[in-house]
C-alpha cells in the first residue's frame, strides 16, 4: 500500500528561510562592525597620550574565515606612521602603572596623559586601555546581538 501526500508551498518557505537567514546575517554583521568601533574608539580613549601613535595603533582587523565568516579583532599594529609602537603598546598596556610611578626629571613627561584625562575626565586613562575596553562593550554586545536578530527573524 502506497500512502501519497503533496505539499504545498516548500519552493515559497525555502525562500524565505533563505532570505531570513541572509537578513540575519547581514544584520549580526553590521551589529558586529558597530561594537568593533565602539571598542576601538572606547581603547583610544583610554590610551595614554605620548604622540598619538599608541591611539593610532588600535585598530580593526577584518578578516574572512572559512565559509565566509566575518572575523573583527581589535588589535594594536606593529608600526604606525612609521613609529614601531608593538612593544611600546604591550609594556604600557600591561605596567603603565607602575611606570607612572617612577620619577622623571622632564617636566613635560606625561603632559598629553594628564591633558587627555582632563578633557575625558570619566574615562581612566592608563593601563589595560583595550581590554578594559572590551569589557565594557562586552555585556551589552550578548544582548544587542540577541535583540537585532530576533528582530531580523521576525522581520
Amino acid at each position: 500500500m502506497k500512502i501519497g501526500m503533496r505539499v504545498k508551498g516548500v519552493d515559497q518557505v525555502r525562500a524565505e528561510l533563505r532570505h531570513t537567514r541572509e537578513r540575519v546575517v547581514d544584520t549580526a554583521r553590521g551589529a558586529m562592525r558597530r561594537a568593533a568601533l565602539r571598542i576601538r574608539d572606547e581603547a583610544r580613549i583610554n590610551a595614554p597620550r605620548d604622540k598619538w601613535n599608541l591611539e593610532e595603533a588600535i585598530q580593526i582587523i577584518r578578516t574572512v574565515g572559512e565559509r565566509g565568516r566575518l572575523q573583527l579583532d581589535i588589535d594594536i599594529v606593529s608600526s604606525v606612521n612609521g613609529v614601531d609602537v608593538g612593544q611600546y603598546a604591550l609594556i604600557i598596556h600591561e605596567n603603565y602603572e607602575s611606570i607612572i610611578r617612577e620619577p622623571n626629571p622632564d617636566p613635560l613627561a606625561r603632559q598629553g596623559t594628564k591633558d587627555k584625562q582632563r578633557q575625558y575626565p570619566d574615562h581612566v586613562i592608563g593601563e589595560k586601555f583595550l581590554q578594559r575596553a572590551a569589557e565594557k562593550e562586552q555585556g551589552t554586545l550578548t544582548k544587542h546581538l540577541v535583540s537585532v536578530i530576533t528582530k531580523a527573524i521576525e522581520g
